[in-house]
């Protein structure tokens, strides 16, 4: 994300190339700011069963997604994982191995996906309306208008 006016005094910035960087430059204080994306996590959560968590959000779009969220200021992506799948589906992650990385075009979010061992009893936020632990093919098949929880659970398939 590009910024655009100065955080320090409100100037419009002015885009620069240096090095090999695209910056902006504000030319009263003369600072450089460098883009930025958000950062993100998406999560395979996995039960003791083996099988894959599917939600339904409360909000937005009415299709199942994996458990997501952005990532806190000063925040490790590890204790990412463990707060959204507490706070999303009240369950305890370990084991939590990184996947992969994936830029998101129209968001200019940095998607950091990761899969989890999930335990403890399901205690569902308001931002989730249901949860369905289903196999891989299933989640598959229920993600199918997810493009982004799709990739991620193909990817983690393929290295099955």
């Amino acid at each position: 994300m590009k910024i655009n006016y100065c955080p320090l005094c409100g100037t419009k910035t002015n885009s620069i190339h240096l090095g090999d960087e695209d910056l902006s430059l504000c030319p009263k204080c003369n600072k450089k700011y460098p883009s930025f994306n958000y950062t993100c996590v998406i999560i395979i959560c996995i039960n003791e069963e083996g099988n894959i968590a599917v939600i339904r959000q409360s909000y937005g779009v009415d299709r199942f997604v994996l458990v997501a969220g952005f990532v806190k200021p000063l925040e490790a992506l590890e204790d990412c994982v463990k707060r959204e799948v507490n706070e999303e589906l009240g369950l305890n992650a370990s084991n939590i191995r990184y996947l992969e990385s994936i830029p998101m075009e129209n968001t200019e979010n940095l998607m950091c996906a990761f899969v989890c061992d999930v335990k403890g009893f399901i205690s569902l936020s308001s931002e989730v309306k249901e949860i369905k632990f289903v196999k891989i093919d299933e989640a598959i098949k229920l993600l199918n208008s997810a493009t982004i929880a799709l990739k991620v659970v193909k990817d983690y398939a393929r290295k099955l």
